[in-house]
């Protein structure tokens, strides 16, 4: 299993929206000071070499869509549940922890 992490930030003001749409992995938000919003992922990759981590990376990456005062993050296994891969129990080779530290004030939101 290989690790790999990653961060950004992206200023989203006092009274945000953070939508959460994840399935697996931890999510850990934390209220902050400021207007600037702190996003870090996690990765744990299932793969045999690092060429194989980079292909496995191209599919499972986290999703980010930055907006004026909003930040979208969707995991890969929220893309693939809306196919078939949930009757087969299949599991992807990437799973990502995400950590957020937002601005006091920011809506969260989740969504299945």
């Amino acid at each position: 299993m290989l690790e790999r992490t990653e961060t950004l930030s992206h200023q989203i003001g006092p009274n945000g929206r953070y939508p959460s749409r994840t399935i697996r992995g931890l999510l850990r938000v934390r209220g902050i000071d400021g207007e600037e919003a702190r996003l870090t992922v996690t990765y744990r990759i299932r793969a045999a070499d690092q060429d194989a981590a980079e292909r496995a990376l191209e599919t499972g990456r986290v999703t980010v869509d930055r907006g004026p005062g909003s930040l979208d993050v969707e995991t890969p296994e929220r893309r693939l549940s809306t196919g078939l891969a949930w009757l087969f129990q299949w599991r992807p080779p990437v799973n990502a922890d995400i950590s957020l530290d937002v601005p006091w004030g920011t809506r969260i939101h989740t969504k299945r």
